[in-house]
């Protein structure tokens, strides 16, 4: 799936991608089972590695500065900002997917030109992405260089200046992600399922409406980032930073932020319904949900639980998961066709939607989602194993412990928690938790998934696609 971000364009990468006739093979100068020769014994004793925990301090402007030291050479950064497409109004909808492509572009103080060379020289990258609840601008650079990441951070949300050819560039771009969405029937077909199930809310579409494309003015993005850039609305994350330098840094470049109101959210409100759309291709992308489980649910981890025992995508990288997937051995079993299938879930602040995806022959769509829907109806009379909770245990805090390796998904993990809850757990708690899951609890949450209202969405040829009361 294509990812919603704009990466800072970079020459190095350009020039290091040009092609080569060689064919290069790993290669070890010296044997790996002898010790290296010109590495100083005791180099780094005395140095306090302590495993640290997140810290949040709060400023006078309302910012919150939240950081993870991890001890490693390569920081990450970003700021979290509550003004994702959630909070778009019917004047303002797709503003944030401009903003997002509108990164980069200069301010009051210096130009956009001047910001992306300075973090390029110093060997920097800079990004900017967008969900459904946070826009996030955000970068790697060396420990060395934080200020200076930090710094030009501030600049990005520093009053922007937008001129007109820039936003003329902004409209170019967001025409250009409209086109490569369109090639893309995963992601069409998960953004329709959000509209028809809350319709507004988390129903507001990631991407800009083509007939918007070129309805974001100066005025307009200007008037759009005076209330949404303030301290309140605003979260600074560091991982492999010093707390104590990351809040001298923000309170030196980024107390110019008025403190502002907090984001008036409307609660989301799930609806229900379905929505197919014809199109070209071989094949019929399908997604059925009810309701989920919100981020600050109980059941939150019982249906992750309950996602990996109904089977997710492949466990093993490279690997068939056609073993253990009881969705993918169904859709197999009622067709001898292309199939794919695997258990949907996204939450988020305060609502979600869990189901399945299903990707199939448009002759064959209609047998293979009622061969799954008879899973999830197997699994509300409670025919699951002790074995399959297990292993759905076992996969869901393997899960979350690896990703706790990952630098990017810390980075967005605390960002998410702190912007949306105001406090954070660590992976080991969240792992922790997983084992406190019975087989009752899957069962429970199994049945309130079968009998929820649900929503559907389909792309493709869905001529012989099933309508909702003919598959439940």
């Amino acid at each position: 799936m294509l990812p919603l971000s704009r990466r800072l364009p970079s020459i190095s990468k350009g020039i290091s991608c040009a092609a080569s006739s060689k064919r290069l093979y790993a290669y070890a100068a010296s044997p790996l089972n002898e010790p290296l020769e010109d590495l100083q014994a005791g180099a780094g004793e005395g140095a306090d590695l302590t495993p640290q925990s997140v810290q949040v301090t709060t400023l006078e402007n309302g910012l919150k500065v939240a950081s993870l030291e991890t001890h490693s050479p390569k920081s990450r950064l970003g700021l979290f900002i509550d003004a994702a497409s959630r909070h778009e109004t019917p004047s303002t909808l797709g503003i944030t997917h401009a903003l997002r492509n509108a990164a980069f572009l200069g301010n009051v103080d210096y130009s956009g030109f001047r910001i992306t060379r300075e973090l390029e020289h110093n060997g920097a990258t800079l990004e900017a992405t967008c969900n459904r609840e946070n826009l996030v601008y955000s970068a790697d650079c060396l420990r060395s260089n934080i200020g200076l990441v930090v710094d030009n951070l501030a600049n990005i949300v520093k009053k922007p200046t937008f001129y007109g050819w820039e936003v003329d560039q902004v409209t170019d771009r967001l025409k250009l992600d409209l086109a490569v969405k369109n090639a893309q029937p995963p992601i069409n077909v998960v953004e329709e399922l959000h509209r028809v199930a809350f319709r507004k809310t988390l129903g507001n579409s990631l991407y800009c409406l083509p007939h918007r494309t070129g309805k974001f003015s100066s005025e307009l993005l200007k008037e759009y980032t005076e209330q949404c850039y303030v301290g309140q609305r605003m979260t600074l994350v560091g991982v492999g930073v010093d707390h104590s330098q990351l809040v001298d840094w923000a309170k030196s470049t980024l107390s110019f932020l008025p403190k502002g109101e907090p984001a008036t959210k409307e609660a989301a409100k799930y609806h229900g319904g379905e929505v197919v759309h014809f199109s070209g291709g071989p094949l019929v992308h399908a997604v059925l949900a009810t309701e989920g489980a919100s981020l600050g649910s109980k059941d939150l981890l019982t249906l992750s639980v309950y996602q990996k025992v109904l089977g997710a995508t492949p466990y093993i990288k490279w690997g068939s998961n056609s073993i253990s997937n009881r969705l993918l051995m169904a859709a197999t079993e009622s067709t001898s066709g292309a199939v794919a299938a695997s258990a949907f879930n996204a939450s988020y602040s305060d609502s979600g939607l869990f189901g399945f995806y299903v990707v199939a022959e448009p002759s064959d769509v209609s047998k293979v989602m009622k061969s799954v829907i008879g899973q999830f109806s197997k699994a509300a009379k409670g025919e699951i194993s002790d074995q399959e909770v297990a292993r759905a245990k076992n996969q869901m805090k393997a899960h979350i412990l690896m990703n706790g390796e990952s630098q990017e998904t810390l980075f967005e993990d605390i960002g998410a928690q702190i912007s949306t809850k105001g406090s954070y757990r660590t992976p080991q708690e969240v792992a922790a938790a997983v084992d406190s899951i019975t087989k009752t609890d899957i069962l429970t949450v199994a049945k309130r998934v079968f009998s929820g209202k649900p929503s559907l969405s389909a792309i493709g040829d869905v001529s012989a696609m099933p309508s909702l009361d003919e598959l439940i």
